[in-house]
């Protein structure tokens, strides 16, 4: 587990690094310049624009949404998730449904 987040921490794409501690957590407004950073580097990456990359013209993807593993809908938000993905987005409204 430690290689792996030393692997991440290290990564190129901004979407892998970090310590997994939220923002909150560290004493940090959404308005600091780091989280702004953070959450730049989020939106940004090449992780998250694959994530959303095959979603269709209403916003949907067209897979099952639990049993395309990594593609469908429901682990397509627990990926975002878990990168740190801000809240708020209404573009991924569709997926929740």
């Amino acid at each position: 587990m430690l290689r792996v987040d030393l692997q991440c921490r290290q990564s190129r794409d901004s979407g892998k690094r970090g310590d997994g501690r939220k923002s909150s957590e560290l004493g940090l407004t959404p308005r600091d310049p780091a989280v702004a950073a953070a959450t730049a580097a989020v939106l940004g990456s090449e992780r998250v624009r694959r994530l959303l990359s095959e979603r269709v013209a209403d916003g949907t993807l067209p897979f099952h949404p639990y049993n395309a593993k990594w593609r469908g809908a429901h682990w397509v938000l627990v990926a975002l998730a878990e990168l740190g993905y801000p809240a708020g987005d209404e573009s991924l409204a569709p997926l929740c449904e």
